[in-house]
């Protein structure tokens, strides 16, 4: 304490300015002191407290800003930013005091540092997860217009399962920002979760005619049809949009090639598919699966069965749906 004190009057010999002690004791009114000059005054304190933070001179910012404080204790953007101040100085107590206390004065702008540093103090604690809803719940209500706000309640209700305020939340957002993917994809997997497969497919179209090069959206959207099979003609749109976008994509090779070869067309073109597939993720046993299974199909026999014996080999148990049509292709390959 007695070092502080040294080094602010040390600090106001420099900028040869008194300190601001009359606020300290409440006696500006009596020096006739007007709202202005006191406004002047945070201004100056506040972009030389600015300018000592941007060149790295963090003590005397943070007295700079403790001036700024004393002459508007009502600023929540100055109680931000000593908290933020003394994060970095490791003094975490100090920090969690000003965060709060900012974000009480101004909720709506000021929720993200506090927000941040008590996910972080929280951790991964999931009872936790309800007094950070709080914290954005109020912010909310003072400020309607932070998409960002928006993204940050639908991942927490999602997190708890609260699919209704999620939707409202991804709602809010996209009224802000426009259309999203990530809120359309977001939207599909809780439709997947709760079964309603045709409705997740839905979700997806609507992003997708507005915006159309969404490689992830696209490949969902392919999982969903094959699910729900849709016609061979519409699955194969989908598979092209998704190659034009990304040749490599090794899942939509692999799944185009599989089907292709399921209905004896363009064998030969499926096989170079699959083989394509194998290249770039060798390892996959449903990649492989399907590489020998197209192999068989064309009656090249030896090839197949070192393929189909690599991918048993490497499917492992807690794929049993997989392993099941992997066992089955094996017995025929294998005969």
């Amino acid at each position: 304490m007695k070092e502080m004190k040294k080094y602010i009057i040390g600090l106001a010999v420099i900028l040869s300015l008194p300190l601001y002690g009359s606020v300290q004791e409440d006696v500006s009114a009596e020096r006739g002191q007007t709202e202005s000059e006191r406004e002047k005054q945070f201004k100056y304190y506040w972009y030389a407290a600015r300018n000592a933070q941007d060149n790295s001179r963090l003590d005397q910012a943070l007295v700079l800003y403790q001036f700024c404080e004393m002459i508007n204790p009502e600023d929540a953007k100055t109680k931000e930013t000593i908290g933020l101040l003394y994060y970095e100085a490791e003094q975490l107590d100090k920090a969690e005091k000003y965060f709060r206390q900012a974000y009480m004065l101004d909720p709506g702008y000021c929720w993200r540092a506090y927000y941040a540093y008590m996910s972080y103090r929280w951790d991964e604690d999931a009872t936790k997860i309800p007094y950070k809803l709080e914290i954005l719940e109020k912010a909310a209500e003072a400020n309607s217009q932070d998409a960002k706000l928006w993204e940050e309640l639908a991942s927490q209700y999602l997190s708890i399962g609260d699919w209704e305020h999620s939707f409202a939340a991804m709602d809010s957002m996209e009224a802000i920002n426009g259309q999203d993917a990530r809120c359309a994809l977001t939207r599909a997997r809780i439709y997947i979760y709760q079964n309603k497969y045709k409705k997740a497919l839905q979700a997806l179209d609507d992003y997708l005619k507005v915006n159309a090069d969404e490689e992830d959206l696209l490949v969902m959207k392919s999982y969903l049809e094959t699910y729900l099979k849709v016609s061979w003609m519409q699955r194969k749109h989908t598979y092209e949009r998704v190659l034009a976008l990304n040749p490599n994509n090794s899942n939509i090779l692999n799944n185009y090639a599989y089907d292709m070869a399921e209905r004896n067309e363009n064998i030969e073109q499926a096989e170079q598919m699959a083989f394509k597939a194998v290249m770039i993720d060798g390892e996959n046993p449903i990649i492989l699966d399907t590489y020998a299974w197209i192999l068989y199909k064309q009656g090249k026999k030896i090839m197949a069965q070192v393929y189909i014996q690599k991918a048993l080999d490497q499917t492992p148990k807690y794929m049993p749906e997989h392993r099941k049509t992997i066992e089955k292709h094996y017995k025929k390959i294998m005969k």
